[in-house]
């Protein structure tokens, strides 16, 4: 095989590019006497043979030269040779070659691969290369790997020699379609333009310029986002800005532009750099910087398909300035605008915030309406339910809560309890019952006698009466601690009754009057919306005073706030009953420590006061850990519109971008 001298003397050997086996398939076998092996002087030659074998002695004018692939016969004399003595690498003797060395042999015995660095070398120093591709004309003739680089030295000819703009068409796409990720400067680029504009085709050469000013663009732009590691990151952006007003409406431009504000509104919602807070900087500052660079792209581009998601970001940005107003009237206008956007059903959302916040409430009603029960586009184009939908739900029963239409709140809470904790917790407070009387009251006998009851969704509170003989449940239990767990079932109530309460879902104590005349005790029983309660009372007018001096207790009975003498007197808790009777100052003693007076008239009291226990669990004395937020599908969406923004701005705008532009983009 013959290794053609390269124009800077070394030996052009195979290299990356070529697959394997290409080298031996495009080798030109030679050596016999009717075929020698032609080189130039400067050449070498490639032999299966082991050259650097032992005994093995080349001709003067061959002599050995190593290479990276190998010892090859370096020709350094014009001659005709004879090489003998061959032996391949098991030893085996093999022919002897005849080698012809002459001042210039032309391509002749050249492997494609090696005229193509040979003409690849004479482009670089301005040299015609055609006479290295010349054998092989026609791309058939070349192994595919080659194709790529034979279309590049090509064109670059071309555009060298500034051929016909046909020519350099024709060159130009050859390069696209061989190496598509071949890479083009703007001079190239220029070149290429106007020679389809010089062969009648200005549309097209419109296309070429609009790219190549498009690489220009993200060259100019690479060099602007290297301040960032010497001024930081605001500069940055606000160079790049004005960089990219400088340039005419090109695709690239468009994508900064639609970045910039969310860049920017990245940095308002984290630690501003200490240069940004020297120079007065706020975060509300960046972030009215942002909805202004919003609004101009969102006026400006309005064919652009990244709209929808800067009117996302606008509207979102405004709400956080609490400009609630321009908030609604941008989501509006823009909902309007692009009625097949993905995120039409955030924008409306959205809306229906800022409506709310304006007390807007019956335009908020039918967004929120609209959001919850409509399909809306997506992102694949097809239509379905609204990814906001049970944000909107949960914002509807809110509202519904707020305007007192109870039942609607209930059916929209539970409709979005599904994926809102809050929602599933809202609802059940809609429902939840609550009775709860006081478990013990006491009036004089010309009181009215009335049960304060804690309710919350109950329309109506039913009650029964039962008269109770405190003395027999006194003696009988040891005290009155069960008095509340008397089994009345079978007993008709003394009086029974219905009273209209229509509380809501907001626990209220309320008075409920029990038309009980007679003095005496009575167990209440109370039955509400599914949920029972008793309680005890008491229509009297006793009232005991127990002091404990150590020994016994000392018990005071007063009536109407007189002492009582005379009043009979039980206590237990000492292993007997005590019987007893308060002298002329309405005194006894006892050992107790549970008494109960009561007279023929129907008068009680009792000490201790009854206690019951709290059915509900006591709170921990550990303090609950806060509640975490649960973030809306607008704001999930908007987060990850802000990551994956950034993550392609950072991709397209590298630091130090060169202008090349990739073939197959023109």
């Amino acid at each position: 095989m013959r290794l053609p001298g390269g124009l800077d003397g070394e030996l052009v050997v195979p290299g990356g590019g070529l697959r394997a086996g290409a080298e031996a398939e495009q080798a030109v076998f030679c050596g016999g006497a009717e075929t020698p092996c032609r080189v130039a002087v400067g050449d070498a030659l490639a032999s299966p043979a082991a050259l650097d074998a032992p005994g093995f002695v080349p001709p003067a004018g061959l002599p050995r030269a190593p290479t990276m692939r190998g010892t090859v016969l370096r020709a350094v004399a014009p001659g005709r040779y004879r090489v003998g003595g061959l032996v391949d690498g098991d030893g085996v003797a093999l022919q002897p070659v005849q080698v012809e060395v002459v001042e210039d042999a032309g391509t002749a015995g050249v492997a494609p691969w090696a005229a193509l660095d040979r003409a690849a070398q004479a482009e670089a120093a301005e040299a015609d290369p055609t006479p290295w591709l010349q054998p092989w004309p026609a791309d058939a003739d070349w192994p595919a790997e080659l194709l790529g680089r034979r279309a590049a030295v090509r064109f670059d000819h071309a555009l060298r020699t500034e051929a016909p703009a046909a020519t350099l068409i024709d060159r130009f796409e050859a390069l696209r379609e061989a190496n598509p990720r071949a890479s083009l400067d703007s001079a190239q680029i220029a070149h290429v333009a106007r020679a389809y504009r010089a062969a009648g085709r200005p549309a097209r050469a419109v296309d070429v310029w609009r790219a190549g000013l498009g690489g220009a663009f993200l060259a100019e732009a690479g060099r602007v986002r290297e301040v960032e590691e010497v001024a930081g990151l605001l500069p940055s952006l606000q160079g790049l800005r004005r960089v990219a007003q400088r340039y005419p409406a090109l695709p690239a431009v468009e994508e900064a532009l639609f970045h910039l504000p969310q860049r920017l509104d990245s940095m308002a919602d984290g630690p501003l750099p200490d240069s940004v807070r020297r120079a007065g900087v706020t975060a509300t500052d960046l972030r009215l910087m942002a909805a202004a660079w919003d609004r101009a792209y969102v006026a400006l581009w309005p064919d652009s398909p990244r709209r929808g998601e800067a009117a996302f970001h606008l509207v979102r940005t405004l709400q956080s300035l609490d400009a609630h107003a321009e908030a609604a009237r941008w989501a509006d206008a823009l909902a309007r605008q692009l009625p097949q956007s993905a995120v039409l059903d955030g924008l409306l959302y959205l809306e229906g915030l800022s409506r709310l916040r304006l007390r807007q409430d019956e335009r908020a009603l039918a967004l929120f309406r609209r959001v919850g029960t409509e399909d809306f586009p997506q992102p694949d184009g097809s239509t379905a339910p609204a990814a906001s939908r049970d944000d909107a739900r949960f914002a509807l029963a809110r509202l519904y809560e707020a305007k007192g239409d109870l039942d609607a709140a209930r059916a929209a809470y539970e409709a979005a309890a599904s994926t809102h904790d809050e929602a599933a917790a809202a609802a059940a407070a809609l429902k939840t019952v609550t009775l709860k009387p006081e478990p013990y009251v006491q009036v004089a006998d010309d009181a009215p006698l009335k049960l304060p009851v804690t309710l919350a969704n109950v329309e109506t509170v039913h009650l029964r009466a039962y008269r109770l003989d405190l003395r027999t449940v006194f003696l009988r239990d040891g005290g009155l601690d069960k008095v509340l767990q008397v089994n009345v079932s079978g007993v008709s109530p003394t009086w029974s009754g219905a009273v209209k309460v229509d509380a809501d879902p907001f626990p209220r104590a309320r008075p409920l009057a029990l038309p009980l005349e007679q003095r005496g005790a009575y167990l209440v029983q109370l039955d509400a919306g599914g949920a029972t309660a008793v309680a005890l009372a008491v229509r009297s007018d006793l009232a005991l005073n127990v002091a404990d001096d150590g020994a016994a207790l000392r018990v005071t009975v007063r009536v109407d706030g007189r002492r009582a003498a005379g009043v009979a007197l039980r206590g237990v808790g000492s292993g007997e009953v005590e019987v007893a009777t308060t002298d002329v100052r309405g005194v006894a003693r006892l050992a107790g420590p549970k008494v109960l007076a009561y007279t023929d008239a129907g008068d009680v009291a009792f000490s201790p006061p009854l206690r019951v226990e709290d059915e509900a669990p006591r709170p921990s004395r550990r303090r609950p850990a806060r509640p975490r937020k649960q973030k809306s599908n607008v704001e999930q969406r908007l987060e990850e519109q802000m990551q994956r923004n950034q993550g392609l701005y950072e991709q397209r705008f590298q630091f130090g971008n060169d202008a090349g532009i990739e073939a197959e983009l023109l």
